[in-house]
């Protein structure tokens, strides 16, 4: 797996591509975190939910929806900067009127930690545990979409947007 992974990003970076340029498959779907997240959107004290990197809309997006779908009152803000990501999100909550699929980031790129801070937080936590990646591997991911941002100029402001859209202070 770490073998075919590193064969993928040499080729996209011999090719000019970003990881970014690639829809990828949900990491939380169909299991308990995903449950929980459904529920959790489902209390009737939730009324807006926002997620920050909803890729396709498959993931923590669907449970998000599913979990605030029979709301009478409600309000789903999905951020994705990946354009096919977010091109297949848009396609998938296109005709509901209640998710705001934005092409944003949520903050702007003066707003990103930089690379010393990020190790610094790794460091102080124990290590990296998100699925066995390695600190360089986040570091890459964080230099990656810096530059994506900055390469397709992407409004840097969604979290502040999506609360606009939907009407929340």
């Amino acid at each position: 797996m770490r073998l075919r992974s590193t064969a993928r990003r040499w080729v996209r970076s011999v090719l000019g591509r970003s990881d970014l340029d690639y829809a990828i498959a949900p990491e939380v779907h169909n299991d308990g975190f995903a449950e929980l997240i459904a529920e959790i959107a489902s209390r009737s004290d939730v009324r807006v939910a926002i997620d920050v990197g909803a890729s396709s809309g498959g993931g923590t997006t669907e449970a998000l929806f599913e979990g605030l779908r029979n709301h009478d009152s409600r309000a789903l803000v999905a951020l994705e900067i990946s354009a096919p990501r977010y091109e297949n999100l848009r396609d998938r909550y296109g005709n509901f009127p209640w998710v705001f699929a934005l092409h944003e980031s949520s903050v702007g790129l003066d707003s990103f930690p930089d690379a010393e801070e990020v190790s610094s937080f790794i460091r102080m936590n124990g290590g990296v545990s998100l699925y066995g990646t390695t600190e360089s591997e986040v570091l890459r991911w964080l230099e990656q979409d810096r530059s994506y941002i900055g390469r397709l100029r992407l409004p840097c402001n969604g979290i502040v947007h999506g609360l606009e859209l939907v009407g929340t202070d």
